[in-house]
């Protein structure tokens, strides 16, 4: 049985086959139900009529979807010329060099194959205009050091962006949150100022040393695992807030248990994205491959339950919390956000290396002013899985928000893993009761 999307007094009600059960779901209101055959048979027969038939049953389920207020997704995703484009974005990601200490296997973004690097009076107007904007918007001053090579490379811009965003700040008084992230290869001393002068790090780290040095090598073949292991162990004696982000390959995928046991190990309750190879690339023709979908689902499923008895807490971006209601993926594509480039353009998008459909706009050294395709904002914004056709009868299409957009003009989709996980997870707190 496929699943079934019905409307309900104006509700989306979604019924999903899940092993030998049934799961009622309505996601705005955060309600589910387990089922069986009776009383699907039941709701189909209920809806077919018009909602003219009754029962206990049925008042019972009803009055149940009901019991919680809905989400009002006020948000539109319909532009049309004569909108009126805001934008205003306090989140930027600084990219500073396309430059890489690594020669990672599988490098979506082909980092160190080409040198460009980030001018700082470029990256001091875009800076002062998202300073600006968080001024204005009352929101924290959000600055990330995005990919496209290791940002650490080049030190001395690292810093002096860094310090920059603390000098404006300390000005305003408006919050500043300065994160990064690194692949972990660099000596103490800059280990020493990112704990003393971010807020945060997301650190590239593929688990047990064979993984990671198969993974993420040195140019010269050389292992990294002893460094980074280094670094991370500094963090988190230090106190450091970082989470971990795993690449997982048909290499690693049988061993996520494993890894995941290393990362608790090691680090006890360490946040551990685990997200599967992409085919981008040094990816496309490397001899580590994507895993296949379902073997990666069942050890993520394996890791969700050690997870719960070891602690820690497991993620992955196309799939959050349940309790997360979104209609876009990405805020960074939707709003958008800006993303700064290493030669100066603004991208919508904050993967290593995107590719220029995402780019809206640029910097004029000359008049000290950013250059802006609001059609382009417009088109941005318009991406939202309300619009999409093939994401109407998705029970998760509220919880993954449509994908990430880059992956599906690729053609990767996650569409199995997503729901697979998240039936999982609804499964198992209606039979916690939680739910």
């Amino acid at each position: 049985m496929d699943d079934i999307r019905l409307k309900i007094n104006g509700l989306e009600i979604f019924v999903v086959p899940y092993l030998d059960n049934f799961i009622a779901y309505s996601p705005l209101n955060g309600v589910a139900l387990l089922l069986n055959d009776q009383a699907v048979d039941e709701i189909l027969h209920y809806y077919s009529k018009d909602n003219q038939v009754q029962s206990h049953f049925l008042d019972d389920f009803l009055s149940t979807i009901n019991s919680k207020k809905p989400i009002d997704l006020i948000e539109s995703y319909e532009y049309n010329d004569s909108t009126e484009i805001k934008f205003r974005p306090s989140l930027i990601g600084l990219a500073l060099t396309t430059e890489c200490n690594l020669s990672c296997v599988y490098c979506h973004a082909n980092a160190g194959e080409y040198r460009d690097i980030l001018d700082f009076d470029v990256a001091k107007i875009v800076l002062e205009t998202v300073h600006n904007n968080a001024v204005e918007v009352k929101e924290p001053f959000d600055v990330s050091y995005a990919g496209f090579g290791e940002p650490t490379l080049q030190w001395d811009l690292f810093v002096k962006c860094t310090d920059y965003v603390r000098e404006l700040s300390a000005k305003s008084g408006v919050e500043c949150v300065i994160s990064t992230a690194t692949n972990g290869v660099f000596p103490a001393k800059k280990a020493d100022y990112i704990v003393n002068n971010l807020s945060h790090i997301s650190l590239s780290f593929d688990g047990p040393e064979d993984i990671q040095n198969k993974h993420r090598p040195f140019p010269n073949g050389n292992g990294s695992f002893d460094i980074v292991f280094q670094n991370a162990k500094y963090f988190w004696e230090n106190n450091f807030s970082f989470a971990i982000r795993a690449t997982v390959s048909n290499y690693s995928v049988n061993r996520m248990v494993e890894m995941y046991s290393f990362f608790q190990n090691e680090f006890p309750g360490i946040r551990v994205g685990f997200e599967a190879l992409n085919p981008l690339g040094r990816g496309q023709n490397c001899e580590l491959k994507r895993p296949k979908n379902k073997v990666f689902t069942d050890n993520f499923i394996k890791v969700i339950d050690l997870s719960a008895e070891i602690g820690g807490t497991i993620i992955n971006s196309g799939f959050g919390r349940l309790s997360e209601i979104k209609t876009v993926f990405c805020k960074s594509l939707s709003a958008p956000s800006i993303t700064l480039t290493p030669n100066g353009k603004l991208s919508a998008c904050q993967r290593d290396g995107a590719p220029d459909y995402f780019h809206y706009g640029y910097v004029d050294l000359e008049k000290q002013e950013l250059v802006v395709d609001y059609d382009k904002i417009r088109e941005f914004r318009q991406m939202d899985v309300r619009a999409y056709p093939e994401c109407r009868k998705c029970f998760c299409k509220y919880h993954c928000g449509g994908d990430c957009q880059d992956l599906r003009r690729v053609g990767v989709l996650r569409c199995e893993f997503i729901r697979d996980i998240c039936k999982y997870n609804l499964f198992k707190l209606l039979k916690e009761e939680k739910v």
